[in-house]
């Protein structure tokens, strides 16, 4: 009887792993069990790093051992980190976020920051990776009450997304920064600016498509997480919450109508 090749062992053991996992009730000790037998294999740091994000993963989703899930995802961003060409760019960025967002449900914020900061330095070449560690790393400062940092992560941001063709996401980024500007009432007339460019990008999109709701082909799209015709609401609401701040009683009628007019629409 010939050997099993270490390739074949392992998408065994992913099978068997997964098939644990979507039982009813899951089997989480053994899909845990079928994904640590992985390493014994000794296979690529590629598939390694892969394993240990989705051991990662389950044990936040499944336990409440968020020690031994922060190691697995520790090893598997640093298994991956000198392979910035390694193909498995969704692993290694996959891995820092949710480490990210680990260590600031445990207080540890500064670790947050640094582990997003340097994955958005090399994720430029992975748009929707790039965008989404941007809004965390922008929301990293804006718990910290850090409101200039993170509009400034969010004007990048913006600026990628616009360069990358990203109407949609580039209107979050400007949407998002638009409204931290208005918690402190100094910036008022820095505001003024990214609602320019706000409107100007809600009339994009909806000229754009005018008439149906295009999927997303554009990674750095991704984050379609309302129609355009709300979007474009949202965004005349933020305008009219401007102008009453700014004393624009007019502008703020004029846009509240807007909005109402989209509704009804």
């Amino acid at each position: 009887m010939g050997s099993t090749s270490p390739e074949a062992c392992y998408l065994a053991l992913l099978a068997l792993a997964e098939e644990f996992r979507t039982m009813n009730p899951p089997n989480i000790r053994n899909c845990i069990q079928c994904l640590c037998a992985i390493f014994n294999l000794k296979q690529p740091p590629k598939i390694e790093a892969r394993t240990h994000l989705q051991l990662g993963n389950i044990l936040l989703q499944h336990t409440k051992n968020t020690d031994l899930a922060q190691s697995h995802l520790e090893k598997s961003r640093l298994t991956l980190h000198e392979e910035i060409r390694s193909g498995f760019d969704d692993v290694k960025f996959e891995a820092a976020s949710v480490l990210a967002d680990l260590y600031e449900k445990k207080n540890q914020i500064q670790l947050a920051k640094s582990i997003a900061g340097k994955a958005v330095e090399i994720s430029s070449k992975s748009p929707f990776w790039h965008c989404r560690l941007l809004f965390q790393l922008a929301h990293f400062h804006a718990s910290e009450k850090d409101y200039v940092s993170a509009c400034n992560v969010l004007g990048i941001g913006a600026d990628f997304a616009h360069v990358s063709g990203a109407h949609y996401t580039r209107i979050l980024f400007l949407l998002s920064k638009g409204m931290l500007l208005m918690i402190d009432p100094g910036q008022v007339k820095s505001v003024k600016p990214c609602l320019k460019q706000l409107q100007q990008g809600i009339q994009t999109i909806t000229s754009l498509h005018a008439d149906e709701e295009v999927i997303p082909t554009n990674p750095a799209d991704m984050f379609q997480w309302m129609p355009k015709e709300h979007m474009c609401v949202l965004v005349y609401l933020v305008t009219v919450l401007h102008s009453m701040q700014a004393g624009y009683m007019d502008k703020a009628q004029k846009y509240t109508d807007k909005a109402l007019m989209q509704i009804e629409n």
